[in-house]
């Protein structure tokens, strides 16, 4: 298992360290004896990685690798911030290539809202496709019938990786592959998610866009 490259590790730790929290957040796989603490016959034997390292870490699966959280990377969030004075963080919801995904309580309304923040060199201009995509175009058109996000708030994150754009919206359920792992739907049930999806795929397309990683506009 290769360690982390040590300034990561350090730029982590100061983090840390500045909001009170003096243990790491992820697992110690293995420890290094100190120098001090060796013997000469037992450094011959435990010799020091090449890079200095004292520590190796776990990977953890299904996380965001550690390395990303960089200039122009991913915000680093801890379960109980308060973001924009508002949001107080309660879980973790995922992350993808551009983003991390949060749960969190909106003290204002007094409900719960999925935060997504995104990297700080993203230039992905998802926000703005989904207030252009959910903004009402006539008065019999009513997007909240289509299961389709609706931004709740817009905002942006100065963090130690630079500025972030973040943004609201209610808490979706789980996703279809998630329920479907283990066992096929009931067939009513599959044709009403079928349904759903179609009637999203066609109020897309009605208003200019196609589904697509970059969010093409036709």
């Amino acid at each position: 298992m290769r360690p982390f490259p040590r300034p990561i590790l350090q730029s982590f730790a100061g983090i840390l360290r500045s909001r009170g929290i003096q243990r790491p957040i992820i697992r110690k796989r293995a420890a290094f004896p100190r120098q001090s603490e060796m013997s000469l016959s037992s450094q011959s034997k435990s010799p020091t990685p090449a890079n200095g390292s004292m520590f190796q870490y776990e990977l953890i699966d299904g996380a965001e690798s550690l390395e990303n959280y960089r200039p122009g990377g991913y915000h680093p969030v801890i379960i109980g911030d308060i973001i924009h004075n508002r949001y107080r963080i309660v879980n973790k919801l995922g992350f993808g290539s551009f983003s991390t995904i949060w749960l969190a309580r909106d003290h204002q309304r007094g409900t719960y809202v999925s935060l997504k923040i995104s990297t700080a060199d993203s230039m992905a201009p998802e926000a703005a496709i989904l207030q252009d995509i959910s903004r009402p175009s006539s008065s019999n058109d009513d997007c909240r019938e289509i299961p389709i996000p609706v931004i709740l708030d817009q905002f942006t994150i100065n963090g130690p990786n630079g500025t972030h754009q973040a943004y609201t919206t209610a808490p979706a359920r789980s996703s279809i592959s998630d329920a479907c792992a283990s066992t096929l739907f009931p067939l009513e049930t599959a044709r009403t998610i079928a349904a759903q999806l179609v009637s999203a795929v066609k109020f897309v397309h009605s208003r200019g866009y196609i589904h697509g990683g970059k969010g093409l506009k036709l």
